[in-house]
């Protein structure tokens, strides 16, 4: 149980296609662009309407490239080892 006060972060990991129809030609203008078009579409759908709920958005293009939030996270997990 938690306390009065306790955050809980949530993770949605999504993994993003750039070769989709609707991105294909701004992927391959803008190397990350798949992957701030599905970080929109869930930070649409997670809003933090819950004082005590945060929601961490980690997109992945299949390709490798990461959102920065994601890259962020990684980088922060290697440098707590």
């Amino acid at each position: 149980m938690f306390s009065k006060g306790c955050i809980c972060t949530l993770a949605n990991v999504v993994i993003a296609n750039p070769m989709r129809a609707n991105l294909f030609h701004r992927s391959c203008a803008n190397q990350r662009f798949a992957t701030f078009d599905v970080a929109q579409a869930k930070e649409k759908s997670y809003h933090n309407e819950h004082p005590t709920n945060q929601f961490l958005l980690l997109a992945i293009e299949i390709f490798g490239c990461l959102h920065k939030h994601a890259n962020v996270f990684l980088h922060d997990c290697v440098n707590t080892i």
